[in-house]
């Protein structure tokens, strides 16, 4: 890591030079003036007097302390869930919402759980429990999933395969769908990147399954 703090420096300075700034440049020194000039926060708490931030178990550390600067004290309400936090390559934890309360010095302190599901059946809500289970184990205070009271379940069981290769796996989901499926039946396929939905929607169709790409 010491070998690479020249280059760093050298591209942080070219990069200076050159007048050019990243994301978190930006967020770094809307931070920095948040926190010298209090009539920036006083101007904004002016405009905004009940404040949401959505995501926040997707907001960086740097984001957090900008928003406080501006906000705290104030009517904040954050809504996150750390079961979706998926943007810690870039700097995001979820560890922002145990803080929230100390960061933005809460007016009335209140955490409420949103825990039951309204679209999922008993089998999907047991699978993500387990999946989320070592997550929730480390904080005790988050609530597992339950299904909503007198929601209709329509699933009846979850199943999970790995597969060698991207191809392998589109060819099992051709499968999957060839069996099920009739002229009275439709299914979803949800994928985890758009670079895939090409080769998916290319192997399906191939079974002579109408396909539909959106998103």
């Amino acid at each position: 890591r010491n070998s690479l703090l020249p280059m760093v420096e050298t591209f942080m300075e070219r990069r200076k030079a050159a007048g050019e700034l990243s994301f978190d440049d930006q967020m770094s020194l809307a931070a920095d003036i948040a926190q010298n000039f209090e009539d920036v926060g006083t101007l904004e708490r002016g405009k905004y007097t009940v404040v949401l931030l959505d995501e926040y178990q997707d907001t960086s550390s740097i984001q957090t302390q900008l928003l406080s600067r501006l906000f705290r004290g104030q009517a904040v309400l954050a809504v996150g869930d750390p079961n979706q936090a998926i943007y810690g390559w870039r700097g995001a934890s979820s560890n922002n919402l145990s803080g929230y309360h100390r960061d933005f010095g809460s007016i009335s302190p209140a955490t409420y759980q949103l825990s039951k599901s309204w679209r999922s059946g008993q089998a999907v809500v047991d699978a993500a429990n387990q999946l989320t289970l070592a997550l929730n184990a480390a904080q005790p205070d988050l609530a597992p999933v339950k299904l909503t009271p007198g929601a209709v379940d329509k699933v009846n069981s979850v199943t999970a395969e790995v597969f060698q290769d991207e191809l392998t796996e589109a060819e099992a989901v051709a499968d999957w769908f060839e069996k099920h499926l009739d002229s009275d039946k439709s299914a979803a396929l949800l994928l985890r990147t758009k670079a895939s939905m090409p080769l998916y929607a290319k192997v399906i169709s191939a079974r002579g399954i109408p396909v539909e790409v959106t998103g």
